[in-house]
């Protein structure tokens, strides 16, 4: 049996989690409504092999404050940012936080689940930004 990935997704819509919680079910999923809830996870003990955050958490936070703690304490995690309006995020500010930029609704972000659940992180992992 494969390992399961284990997976930090974090949004501040709770129905956008239970909808990409239930796309990866059967993999180890992390859901947090805040950077508060997935700090408690970190400091918990969870390393995440993925991270799939919104890039605005509302309240004035974004995704990208997520990534760097991310960044900093395990720094083999595959981080991903998605937005509903990805062109709206300034890419410059994220090439070195983010592995991917994606749309909640881009067909890239269903590929990407499909991998994800085939525990196929290898193709994942590349050094330079893909966005859509």
């Amino acid at each position: 049996m494969a390992c399961k990935v284990k997976i930090l997704l974090i949004d501040d819509e709770s129905y956008v989690l239970q909808s990409f919680a239930n796309r990866l079910r059967n993999q180890e999923v992390r859901t947090a409504i805040s950077i508060e809830e997935a700090l408690a996870h970190l400091d918990a003990g969870f390393e995440p092999d993925v991270v799939i955050t919104d890039y605005n958490l509302g309240y004035g936070t974004f995704g990208t404050d997520v990534l760097e703690i991310v960044q900093s304490r395990c720094s083999n995690t595959l981080r991903i940012l998605i937005s509903g309006t990805p062109e709206l995020i300034p890419l410059n500010e994220v090439t070195d936080l983010a592995h991917r930029v994606l749309g909640k609704t881009s067909p890239l972000l269903k590929d990407l689940f499909t991998q994800i659940k085939k525990g196929d992180l290898t193709s994942l992992t590349l050094h330079s930004m893909q966005t859509n």
